[in-house]
This record gives C-alpha cells, sequence and structure tokens, in this order.
C-alpha cells in the first residue's frame, strides 16, 4: 500500500514543508511583543493587557482561520542618579491559539517576554530598547475530521476504517525571539519609532512525521524558517489636532516575503488626546506563486476612549488569484486597556 495516499497525509505534509509560515496581524502595534519582543513595556502608562483576534476568510469557508491573542505586560522606571537613571525594564507574557477550522488543526503557545529600555537622550525621549521572548508551543490535529482515500466505500461513503500509518497528531517544542527598537518621542514635534525583530532563531523540527523512520517516503524533518521583521512609523503634526502617522513593515522567512505599507490618521477629539478617532489603509504586497505584488488592501478604524482603545480592520483580497470559495477576506478586532495613562512611559504607535 502506499503510504503517501491518503489525503490526511497530504494534508499533514502540506501543512509541515510550509515551515510554519507565521500568523499576521494587519494591527501590527495593537500586538506589539507579537511583531518585536523589544516593544515590551513600552507605551504611555505602568501596566497594559490586550485581546486580539482575527478571522480569516470567514465569507468564503464555513470553519474559517481563526487567530486569538492575550497579551499583559508592565514597566518599571529605574530609580536613583546613576547611569540607569530614567531607564526603564519591561516584562510580559502571551498567550496564542490558532485554529484551523474543519480539520481542528490548532497551534498553541504561550510565551514570557522582557525588555531593557535604556534613555540615551531625556528631553527628546531617545530610547533604544532591546528585548527577549522564550515560549512552548504545541501543535495538534484531530483524525477524527480527516478522512484517507481507503475508507471510501461506494453507497456508504468513508466507512471503512483506514490501514494508512498515522503520524503523531500532538508535539510541542520551545520558540526563541530578540529584537531591538528605536524610538523617539519629545513633547512636541514629529515621533518614531524603527525596529527590527527576528523569530525561531533557534533550528526548531516542526514534522508531524518526525517519529517516521522512512524520511525518502515522508519528510520526518522539517525545520522551521527564521522569521526576520523590520519596521518604521512616525506620527506626525499636520494641524490642531490632527496628525498622519505613515508606516511600513517587511516580514522575511524563508521563501514568504511581505511588504506592508500605508498610513493612519489621527484626530485629537479633545485636545488632551484622551480621546482619539484613527483611521486608516494600508497595503499588503507578498510574493505569491513566485511574484512580488500587491495582495491585500486593510481598511482600519480605531477609538481611543481614555485607558481603553478599540480596533477594526478588514482586509480585502485584491491579489487577482482566482479562488473557488469566493470573496477571501479577513476580519481583525483589538481591544487595548493601558492602567494609569496619566504617568510617563515610552511612545508606541496604537495601532
Amino acid at each position: 500500500m502506499q503510504r503517501f495516499a491518503g489525503l490526511t497525509i497530504l494534508l499533514l505534509v502540506f501543512f509541515s514543508s510550509m515551515k510554519g509560515q507565521d500568523r499576521y496581524f494587519s494591527q501590527q502595534f495593537a500586538n506589539p511583543m507579537y511583531s518585536n519582543p523589544a516593544l515590551t513595556g513600552i507605551f504611555l502608562g505602568d501596566y497594559r493587557t490586550s485581546v486580539n483576534y482575527r478571522s480569516q476568510w470567514p465569507k468564503a469557508l464555513e470553519n474559517p482561520f481563526s487567530t486569538f491573542a492575550l497579551s499583559a505586560d508592565v514597566n518599571v522606571k529605574l530609580k536613583g542618579k546613576s547611569f540607569f537613571s530614567n531607564d526603564r525594564v519591561g516584562a510580559g507574557v502571551q498567550f496564542f491559539a490558532d485554529k484551523l477550522g474543519g480539520f481542528d488543526f490548532n497551534t498553541n503557545q504561550i510565551s514570557l517576554f522582557g525588555a531593557y529600555h535604556k534613555t540615551l537622550d531625556v528631553p527628546s525621549q531617545l530610547v533604544l530598547s532591546l528585548g527577549f521572548q522564550a515560549g512552548i508551543v504545541q501543535k495538534n490535529v484531530n483524525y477524527d475530521y480527516l478522512r484517507f482515500g481507503d475508507q471510501f466505500l461506494e453507497g456508504s461513503g468513508y466507512s471503512n476504517p483506514t490501514q494508512e500509518p498515522a503520524a503523531e497528531n500532538n508535539y510541542g517544542y520551545s520558540d526563541y525571539a530578540l529584537g531591538l527598537n528605536l524610538g523617539r518621542s519629545p513633547a512636541e514635534g514629529a515621533k518614531f519609532v524603527v525596529g527590527f525583530g527576528m523569530h525561531h532563531f533557534a533550528t526548531t523540527n516542526i514534522s508531524f512525521f518526525r517519529q517516521l523512520d522512512d524520511a525518502a517516503v515522508i519528510p520526518n524533518q522539517v525545520n522551521l524558517f527564521t522569521r526576520l521583521t523590520g519596521y518604521a512609523q512616525a506620527e506626525v503634526p499636520a494641524g490642531d489636532g490632527f496628525a498622519i502617522s505613515p508606516r511600513i513593515s517587511y516580514i522575511n522567512q524563508g521563501p514568504h516575503r511581505a511588504l506592508q505599507a500605508g498610513s493612519q490618521f489621527l484626530f485629537d477629539l479633545t485636545s488632551d488626546r484622551s480621546r482619539i478617532l484613527y483611521l486608516g489603509a494600508w497595503t499588503r504586497f507578498t510574493n505569491q506563486l513566485e511574484k512580488f505584488g500587491s495582495e491585500s488592501l486593510t481598511a482600519f478604524g480605531g477609538l481611543k476612549l481614555g485607558p481603553v482603545l478599540v480596533g477594526l480592520s478588514y482586509d480585502s483580497n485584491i491579489s487577482g488569484i482566482a479562488s473557488p470559495f469566493g470573496q477571501r477576506g479577513s476580519i481583525e478586532f483589538s481591544l487595548i486597556v493601558i492602567g494609569n495613562t496619566d504617568s510617563d512611559g515610552i511612545y508606541c504607535p496604537e495601532f
């Protein structure tokens, strides 16, 4: 019997051969620690909690791809008159749940974060940050939702028991990341952040078939590609209570490349930044089918009400690649609560 004949085997090899192309968030700074661990503890307050949810292709699939993230981080200002005065230390924790509906293919991750923020210039609030992440990842698939070719029986469907060899359906591994961030946020004038993150820098085998001996038939060693992320975003005052925030980011993960570029517009509704309306749009370019071009257009709206920030975005696929499932769009929601917003802190874009 051919060991590679079953649909499940094909799917599992496909999941592994993607080599873990990471989940993607349109609202990059609504989930900052995921983009760069150096952003841990960078916000105007003492503590921050956030919830992020993304549903991919909800109109095309009965059980769409979904990603949920729950995060919390704090920052503590160092005191005294030494070289470390005005510096800060950040710490955080994050839980991820990623689900591929229909096949009940799940990825869960819990990570701890730490960062040190060195103040290079107090008047302009020029801060250089170094961060680190360590986490544990668990992946599993439910065979009850999958069917093999040898199970098909004419007249009764997939009713036969399968003779296909099954790979382990549950495994875990450790995951690490580090990053740098440079930010400048004077009391008046333009602000900016620029940074770089490196995820999965330790080689990790993510093959479901890691325990099988016949690598010539089924790959049992599939290493997770390192993800490199670079970004820059600014906030430029452009009038009374109005600012423009251009942004650009680039992701490279093995053969996968993605560029995001666009802008947000900030409307200060109260002149003291306690209530802000955010509107924005950006385009994502990827190398789909070995050709680098536009993939999606994102429309975004957000609102800040004191310590609470709410963001909603929709990604519309504009790549022109035909889909038998119809419109392929994605909805993303974020909720952020920042404690003690009257205290000082380090500037970071909210979304």
